[in-house]
């Protein structure tokens, strides 16, 4: 298509009313995809006609200032004839397509984010061995994991997205195997039966710092006050620990994972915080602090796990 057959369709497409609304613009702009503007092949051209769009349409489009810069520049200068279109054009394709790249990469993201979510909904509704709960949620989280997946194939990144989900397994396995080890438990069990408290003050100190990663930096200073290490040691190395202040450390411990951790998960801390109260007074001491530090340090390492996950969904991908 040539320049004076360009200018005519862009100064009916930015003057008409018929074209205010965005998607009778998009409507408008469908049949000039296959047209290639002059001096430019079919796939640049149809970047080209899509700076309209982006000129005339810049709120809803939600582009950069630079991007918008760039696609006015073009549309102005094509109807002004300038000398400098091809110019602008090249800059504008440049900018064009690192936004493309951004936003494809930011909706795959959060693509990603809702089939992590519903996948961890569906674990533990699975969790709960209730039946009739099973069987209320099963046929709409399959559905929706379903349709994630039929839309990631269509749209191209199926397997970017079982990647991921395979790199949350491996994380979490990885986590449980490395750490979680049922020896390390058994051993400070029986160092706490022995009165020695070295193992349980660095398992005490590692998960003051997993509980720090997960909460907001604002209440930090609330978590040096509830969880003071200087303290809780001089109380242990004393023998004058009272076992209130440790429940109600732990219970707060807890609390705050709970409110800070995603929605879906809330089942999970209501259901782990219940067994965890029962034992108050019907375990002996060293087997109710043994288990109440084995809690807490595998909600937090769940909970950090879901942080990582979602900073790494929010990190740009590098250039």
């Amino acid at each position: 298509m040539d320049h004076r057959e360009i200018r005519r369709h862009m100064t009916f497409f930015l003057t008409d009313p018929s074209l205010r609304p965005i998607e009778d613009a998009k409507n408008y702009l469908i049949p000039l995809r296959r047209v290639a503007m002059e001096g430019f092949t079919i796939v640049e051209s149809r970047c080209l006609w899509f700076s309209l769009i982006l000129y005339k349409f810049r709120t809803e489009s939600g582009i950069p200032d630079e991007l918008w810069t760039a696609a006015r520049n073009f549309v102005l200068e094509s109807l002004r004839q300038d000398n400098t279109r091809e110019t602008s054009a090249r800059l504008y394709l440049s900018l064009f397509e690192t936004w493309k790249k951004d936003d494809h990469q930011s909706f795959v993201n959060e693509v990603v984010g809702y089939y992590l979510e519903v996948l961890h909904l569906k674990q533990t509704i699975e969790e709960t061995r209730e039946e009739s709960t099973i069987a209320e949620w099963q046929t709409s989280y399959q559905g929706l994991l379903l349709k994630i997946r039929d839309a990631a194939q269509r749209m191209g990144f199926l397997k970017a997205l079982d990647d991921r989900v395979a790199e949350v397994h491996r994380i979490r396995h990885s986590i449980v195997e490395n750490m979680m080890k049922r020896a390390f438990w058994d051993m400070l069990e029986n160092d706490i039966k022995e009165e020695n408290y070295t193992t349980v003050m660095c398992q005490l100190i590692e998960l003051k710092e997993l509980v720090k990663e997960i909460i907001p930096s604002r209440y930090h200073a609330d978590l040096h006050e509830k969880f003071n290490i200087d303290f809780i040691q001089q109380q242990l190395e004393q023998r004058s620990m009272d076992p209130a202040y440790l429940v109600q450390l732990c219970r707060w411990i807890m609390d705050s994972m709970k409110e800070w951790d995603a929605a879906s998960t809330q089942p999970l801390y209501e259901r782990e915080i219940s067994t965890w109260e029962q034992s108050i007074g019907t375990l002996e001491w060293p087997r109710f602090l043994r288990f109440s530090l084995e809690l807490c340090t595998m909600l937090a390492l769940d909970a950090k796990t879901r942080v990582s996950i979602w900073r790494s969904l929010l990190r740009p991908e590098p250039k």
